[in-house]
């Protein structure tokens, strides 16, 4: 099939759903021509955790070929319209990762989305007493807050302790949040001054060079800093890795004044693989958006192709916070406001979350390759460093980890959700960490933002 003929098909087209690479399809000749918009393989980003058994980097373009069928005969969507619900399968993956009954799974998703509400006013309420916050799940189902002090700064922060017993307190944190961020974006920002216990300097380049990941452990309050395997100063010769992991440590931990802890593990890397002969590469696509003149289109990851048939390409974005970029419908393409959230369901998003309420919530994501599985956001502040051609970006991404996640090859620019709220863009997986499968997305409210685009949602 010629895909660069098709894609120049002028008849209607319709993405119903804007999870999955749409690949058009013509179905008979002349005036008898059903055309349909398939989703297809996306590609995908791979490295490597940071504390976990290494895994090869794995970022190939993958483009399935569906049988090609009548566009009349698809089955319609199954679309899910509550306020906010949990579908079986969300509730049944986190019922067997956490070896509990369904209707405490259930109960435990709704109470998250409460006690981001409440973590989220508490962490406003401290400011600067603030050293990290989060939701766990085991052994005990509870949220939590870390303070620099030994007591709470706002009496309404003890009010709502006292109306919520399931989020606990962790007092005298060595450093609190802002302390932690300043020193990442010190580290993620290559070349700059670094001022500390002894003078201000500018940050060694066999340091900045091999830096892969910067990133803050609220739990622990650390700020963790993955160095490259593949590093020059290794592969040089002028450290071995043990050595350099020292070494690093010994100067951050002198002049940042955090506590800083050094491992080392392989870069994370974006490549895009493109098959002899194929116009378009896949990518899922995530969701439906429109920008303030009221142009409709879809929204993917910026690391995905440019080119996709019965859309136009508007803006991309590719550093700090968001991998992302968003298409404009040609005319003729309709577009709605559903995304899919399985290989059957489709859902109208209600609202979007803020990456700052993320914290130890339990998400899903959609992927072309993997399908639909959940993890337990981890951090939201995982910074990395990743090569593009001659250049370094700097990127701080959203970090999910769980027993049952999966994100392969061909998942990249699909969607993150819990119910019917949009979390994120998938960007790619950086290994496995206990056994458990780790990956990243950007934030939707900040991608949104830069790309000046809007999610359409349920009114």
């Amino acid at each position: 099939m010629n895909i660069k003929k098709l894609s120049k098909f002028t008849g209607v087209f319709s993405i119903g759903v804007t999870a999955g690479i749409i690949l058009v399809y013509q179905v008979g000749s002349g005036k008898n021509v059903n055309t349909s918009i398939t989703q297809v393989m996306p590609n995908n980003m791979a490295a490597h955790s940071m504390t976990a058994t290494p895994l090869p980097i794995s970022a190939t373009t993958v483009i399935n070929k569906p049988q090609v069928t009548d566009a009349t005969a698809q089955v319609q969507p199954d679309v899910v319209d509550q306020a906010r619900f949990y579908d079986t399968s969300a509730v049944s993956n986190y019922a067997d990762d956490f070896g509990i009954t369904p209707e405490e799974a259930e109960r435990r998703l709704i109470r998250q989305d409460d006690l981001a509400d409440r973590l989220s006013e508490i962490v406003t309420l401290e400011g600067n007493n603030i050293a990290g916050w989060g939701i766990t799940h085991e052994p005990v189902f509870a949220g939590w807050v870390s303070l620099v002090s030994n007591s709470v700064n706002d009496n309404k922060t003890q009010e709502l302790l006292n109306q919520n017993s399931d989020i606990t307190v962790k007092y005298g944190a060595r450093h609190s949040i802002t302390q932690l961020e300043e020193a990442q974006d010190v580290l993620l920002n290559i070349g700059s001054t670094i001022g500390g216990k002894d003078t201000v300097s500018v940050i060694p380049d066999h340091i900045t060079n091999s830096l892969a990941f910067v990133d803050i452990d609220m739990e622990s309050n650390n700020l963790v800093v993955t160095i490259d395997k593949n590093a020059k100063a290794i592969t040089s010769g002028q450290f071995n890795e043990r050595d350099l992991i020292t070494h690093t440590h010994d100067y951050l931990a002198s002049h940042l004044g955090v506590n800083v802890h050094v491992n080392a593990d392989v870069a994370m890397v974006d490549q895009v693989t493109l098959g002899g002969g194929r116009a378009t590469s896949g990518c899922t696509l995530a969701f439906s958006v429109k920008d303030n003149k009221g142009r409709k289109g879809v929204i993917t990851a910026a690391h995905c192709p440019d080119n996709m048939p019965g859309l136009n390409f508007k803006r991309s974005v590719y550093s700090g916070k968001t991998d992302a970029q968003w298409h404009s419908a040609k005319s003729g393409t309709k577009i709605t406001n559903n995304f899919q959230a399985d290989r059957k369901k489709f859902i109208t998003p209600k609202t979007f979350s803020k990456t700052n309420r993320m914290k130890g919530k339990w998400i899903c994501h959609y992927g072309a390759t993997s399908g639909k599985s959940c993890g337990k956001v981890v951090s939201i502040n995982q910074g990395a460093l990743a090569k593009h051609g001659n250049h370094t970006v700097r990127f701080n991404l959203v970090l999910v980890q769980g027993r049952s996640l999966r994100c392969s090859p061909g998942d990249s620019g699909g969607p993150w959700y819990s119910g019917r709220v949009a979390y994120g863009i998938h960007k790619g997986s950086i290994g496995t960490s206990n056994g458990e499968q780790r990956c990243v997305f950007s934030g939707i409210d900040d991608a949104t933002k830069k790309l000046g685009v809007s999610i359409l949602r349920k009114g």
